[in-house]
């Protein structure tokens, strides 16, 4: 049996979405060479082959956290750099506070991964506009279950 130009064996099920325009293997037939060229096995067989699909499966691994407290040195108080810490570390989704020290310092408290609290380092020694970082010093902290929620500034 003859569809336009191809033989029933050579059609594949869905050849509706491949409208024939007549002739026999002439340009003008709208079906993929393929199924011109080959027979309707190898034409499955192909496309199989050429279509495999490929699969990445994702686990939720969480990276172990860890808190660190910084210690911004310079003129880093009356310029804004608690809110320029607590939008970074929001940003980065770091939780902990930020603070004024009475000796003229800002102390930075954050919980997160290594990466996230490298970041965030990287960020304190720039520091926003108008502020003056001379000196971030580090120490590592106990986590503190108070700041789970978030990044908040104190008073």
């Amino acid at each position: 049996m003859q569809h336009g130009c191809h033989e029933a064996a050579s059609v594949p099920p869905a050849h509706k979405a491949y409208p024939c325009f007549g002739g026999t293997g002439n340009s003008a037939c709208a079906w993929p060479r393929i199924i011109r060229d080959r027979s309707a096995r190898s034409f499955w067989h192909h496309r199989f082959e050429t279509l495999s699909l490929s699969v990445t499966i994702y686990r939720f691994v969480t990276e172990h956290k860890q808190a660190k407290r910084y210690f911004v040195s310079g003129n880093v108080q009356g310029v804004g750099f608690r809110y320029f810490t607590l939008r970074a570390a929001e940003r980065l989704q770091v939780n902990g506070y930020a603070r004024n020290l009475p000796d003229g310092r800002v102390e930075a408290y954050a919980i997160g991964t290594p990466d996230q609290l490298a970041k965030l380092r990287s960020i304190l020694e720039r520091g926003p506009w108008g502020a003056t970082v001379s000196e971030v010093k580090e120490e590592q902290a106990d986590i503190d279950s108070n700041y789970d929620d978030g990044f908040v500034i104190n008073y």
